[in-house]
């Protein structure tokens, strides 16, 4: 698999993967259209990584990064994928980690959402606090945080 960056015509490919993946996310249970307009916005705040295996695109994720005197933070948002999830997570993970360079990475998760804290544990990650009602009422959202050298 092959973490890229954002191409040309991505963005059409990523909806449905974002779609399913995301299945109560007000903006990802919109048209394609919106969906994709909503996916611009993001690439304005940050970089887009990409999952692509052998032409086929598995997953993404978008990099916000902010460097304050010499101290980066970081944070992994719009992280999606297919099957495998978890592999091309991880690889998305991994790939956005190296590209952060030095600095602390934070990622915010629904407790509705496919993968759970664990996962992101066994990558380093650490809930650093629970959010009450954050994305949806009564949900509970995790942040978690690590730390790269």
């Amino acid at each position: 698999m092959n973490i890229r960056k954002l191409q040309e015509g991505d963005f059409k490919k990523l909806v449905p993967i974002y779609r399913k993946f995301f299945p109560v996310h007000a903006v990802f249970t919109k048209t394609d259209e919106e969906i994709i307009q909503h996916l611009e916005k993001m690439k304005e705040k940050g970089e887009f990584l990409v999952a692509d295996d052998e032409g086929k695109v598995k997953g993404s994720l978008v990099i916000v990064k902010r460097t304050i005197d010499s101290h980066t933070t970081a944070e992994l948002k719009r992280i999606a994928a297919k099957t495998p999830v978890r592999k091309v997570m991880a690889e998305l993970i991994k790939a956005a980690e190296q590209e952060i360079g030095k600095g602390k990475i934070e990622i915010k998760i629904a407790e509705s959402e496919k993968v759970k804290p664990s996962f992101f544990k066994k990558l380093g990650y650490k809930v650093e606090g629970k959010l009450a009602s954050h994305y949806r009422p009564g949900e509970k959202c995790y942040i978690l945080g690590k730390e790269v050298e």
